[in-house]
């Protein structure tokens, strides 16, 4: 068995680099301990770097293995006896836990506490002894580790107990025994060893002479085991405020194949000020982790499966830092997998709709259920395809865009047909009154030479869309061959969509390189633009291609990001978009040592100035010069009794008067050598002319532009100038 490389969940930023990007400062790691909470088990728990610990019914100790193991490996501790001599000092029985502060909790046994404190390295496991026993005697603490792991002593650690696994790869340590007494002096401990019973001696003498309370204190700690990607699924939210603590990040952490954990860390948006906002640390199965946030509802959904197909929400009240502050979760269906979660940025919506694959039927189709965000309710299930289950087909897949700007969401999926074998990614309108536009759902990418179409993505707003899928040989495969992106229109009240574009946006070379991990968000601001991550792969590792995508689908700007130090491989990609700073916010993770989790942003770099002078009228540019924004227009202002204008373009800039052809005062800034004209009609002074900005083939560049401005009368030439516009698209 195999076991390769990642610590745990520290979240880091990771500069991407590239000359038009400009990620913002390195923000300060998330805390790497879970402090004592209670759980969905009912049971007491917590987490550090690269464990987890129960307390409930005493106290079980989890190293986090990976999916490389196929389920997890606990330590559990039993203490036995307390006795000095003869004398027992242990009261029978089980002893309740006591939670002491965010990081201890102890158990009473009369004269003794066992107490555990969480800290970085692992869990301080301690005995304190309160008065001086009156038998003489070696004072001797007993109890038995409950594992199926091998124990024996280690000899890099004098004192000290390893655990191994069955190939003998050590996963955890228990650090030698250390008294102290309450003068604060250290004493000598002898850690005994029968099997899985431990005995820790304090000889007769030192504890005879000790000053009481003493304490006798171990510390269980997980060693630096490798595992591969440790952090298997992540989703990442930003509500539209962007006041305080308004970035969600939710992340699926293998403890071991059948064991994953839910962690969501909330976070100001350079990811400051950053803490758990839930947890979901017991010993069942939480998986695959979407989320979104609701404007209208002021509220975070989080939705996860748990085991049988359970999938549930809940719902964290926006910017708090209270860890399970949203109360219990909400539990929505026992038939559901893969599920995803949209919720709307009008405040005037509080629902959100979550979208899975039903199982259970005859054949898997896709489901919806409406969430009330306010009042914690919820739709039944019903079925978003317009074509019935039936036998020939199996849907899954399903995604739904993540902010709508309404109370419609557009959900795509998967649809394979069994006979004959093809698939199709479909999409459809659904309503927060959950009507569907039956019949009118959007069908596309059947691809022909037995090639398959998969795991759809979905991102718009304001009838504005765009799908990417992948396509391959074998649909039951995540790696794939190519990418697909489909661009679409689809207004609220329109019953079929429109198609713009179709393309494929990426091939490989099958059988030594793969595409996987598709993720997308959309530009609220600008409404023209996307952001698309993916992975590629070669045999021997991976990196993330982060690309902007324009107003028809294309390429604008490409950026590729490498594992980093000590990693060959990323994975759990997931992007959004975070308004009001302009900018996508993405995360990814690493098989890294330590700290395989990362956040970036992907900013954007194009700008506009005024240069030279007018004689009248002035330029401005309407929006910022974004490559592949199809609204951009260059605005004339001020041009008073003028009757028409000619935008003139070209590639250099520079300065020469018009006196001589009759227009005194007024000055060519624009180089005539390579001049684009464009004539416009001026109306009340003011015109504009639209210069969709291409992204098929994206134009990259900088451009020289100033109005020649027609106004008869003005001087002998009849026509005056403006000032000049620089625009730097990128």
């Amino acid at each position: 068995m195999l076991r390769f490389g990642s610590a745990w969940i520290p979240f880091l930023v990771c500069a991407l680099v590239s000359a038009q990007e400009q990620p913002g400062s390195t923000p300060p790691p998330l805390p790497t301990r879970v402090p004592l909470h209670v759980a969905a088990d009912g049971g007491l728990w917590a987490a550090g770097d690269g464990w987890k610990a129960s307390f409930g019914k005493g106290f079980v100790f989890h190293p986090f293995l990976g999916d490389a193991y196929p389920e997890g490996l606990p330590i559990g501790w039993r203490l036995r006896s307390v006795r000095s001599g003869d004398a027992v000092h242990l009261t029978e029985g089980v002893a309740k836990a006591e939670v002491r502060g965010a990081t201890r909790c102890e158990y009473g046994w009369g004269a003794v506490v066992e107490r555990y404190d969480v800290v970085a390295e692992g869990v301080e496991q301690s005995f304190v002894i309160a008065a001086a026993p009156t038998t003489p005697g070696d004072l001797v603490v007993e109890g038995s580790f409950e594992t199926r792991l091998h124990v024996e002593r280690d000899p890099l650690a004098a004192g000290g107990l390893r655990f191994l696994d069955e190939e003998g790869v050590v996963i955890a340590t228990y650090g030698r025994a250390l008294a102290i007494d309450a003068q604060g002096n250290e004493l000598p401990v002898e850690t005994e060893l029968d099997g899985r019973v431990v005995r820790l001696r304090l000889s007769s003498e030192h504890a005879a002479g000790a000053s009481y309370p003493l304490i006798i204190d171990p510390l269980l700690g997980r060693i630096g085991l490798q595992m591969l990607d440790s952090v298997v699924s992540t989703d990442i939210g930003c509500d539209s405020s962007g006041v305080g603590h308004s970035t969600l990040l939710a992340m699926e952490v293998a403890v071991a194949a059948n064991d994953h954990d839910v962690y969501v860390a909330i976070a100001q948006a350079d990811l400051a000020q950053n803490t758990w906002a839930y947890h979901l640390l017991d010993a069942t199965d939480h998986r695959e982790p979407s989320v979104a946030f609701s404007t209208g509802a002021n509220r975070w959904i989080v939705v996860y499966t748990e085991p049988t197909d359970r999938i549930v929400a809940y719902l964290h009240p926006r910017a708090s830092q209270v860890l399970n502050a949203g109360g219990a979760p909400i539990d929505l269906t026992w038939s559901g997998r893969d599920p995803d979660v949209g919720a709307s940025t009008s405040p005037n919506v509080t629902e959100a709709l979550v979208v899975y694959r039903a199982v259970g039927q005859t054949e898997d189709t896709i489901h919806a259920q409406v969430v009330d965000l306010v009042a914690r309710t919820h739709s039944v299930p019903f079925d978003v395809s317009s074509v019935p289950a039936q036998y020939n087909y199996e849907r899954r897949h399903p995604s739904v865009e993540q902010a709508a700007s309404s109370n419609r969401w557009i959900v795509a999926w998967e649809e394979n047909e069994v006979r004959p074998v093809r698939t199709f990614i479909r999409a459809n309108q659904v309503f927060a009154d959950r009507s569907i536009r039956q019949n009118a759902t959007l069908s596309f990418g059947n691809l022909a030479g037995g090639y398959h179409v998969m795991r759809p993505q979905i991102a718009g707003a304001a009838g504005r869309f765009l799908a990417c899928y992948l396509t391959g040989p074998n649909v039951d495969v995540d790696a794939a061959e190519g990418i697909h992106v489909v661009r679409f229109d689809w207004p609220a009240l329109h019953a079929a969509p429109t198609i713009l574009a179709q393309r494929e946006h990426a091939s490989v070379a099958g059988g030594t390189q793969s595409l996987s991990g598709l993720a997308l968000a959309f530009d609220r601001d600008t409404h023209a633009h996307w952001c698309l991550l993916h992975r590629r792969a070669s045999l021997l590792s991976s990196s993330l291609m982060v690309q902007r995508l324009g107003a028809s689908g294309g390429v604008v700007h490409s950026l590729s990001v490498l594992p980093g130090a000590g990693a060959t491989n990323v994975s759990a990609t997931s992007v959004t978009y975070e308004s009001p700073r302009g900018r996508f916010a993405l995360s990814y993770a690493t098989n890294a040592a330590s700290d395989p989790a990362y956040f970036d942003w992907l900013l954007y770099s194009a700008s506009a100035y005024v240069y030279g002078s007018s004689c009248s009228g002035n330029i401005s540019a309407s929006i910022t010069p974004n490559a592949g924004d199809d609204h951009f227009a260059i605005r004339l202002g001020g041009a008073i009794g003028a009757t028409g204008a000619l935008l003139l373009i070209g590639a250099q800039q520079t300065s020469l008067s018009l006196a001589g052809v009759g227009a005194a005062g007024c000055v060519l800034l624009v180089d005539p050598s390579v001049l684009v004209t464009w004539p416009v009609n001026v109306i009340g002074g003011t015109a504009s002319a639209a210069i969709p900005l291409p992204d098929a083939p994206a134009f990259l560049g900088d451009a020289y532009c100033q109005w020649l401005v027609l106004t008869p009368g003005a001087n002998a030439l009849g026509a005056t100038t403006s000032d000049g516009l620089v625009v730097h698209v990128r």
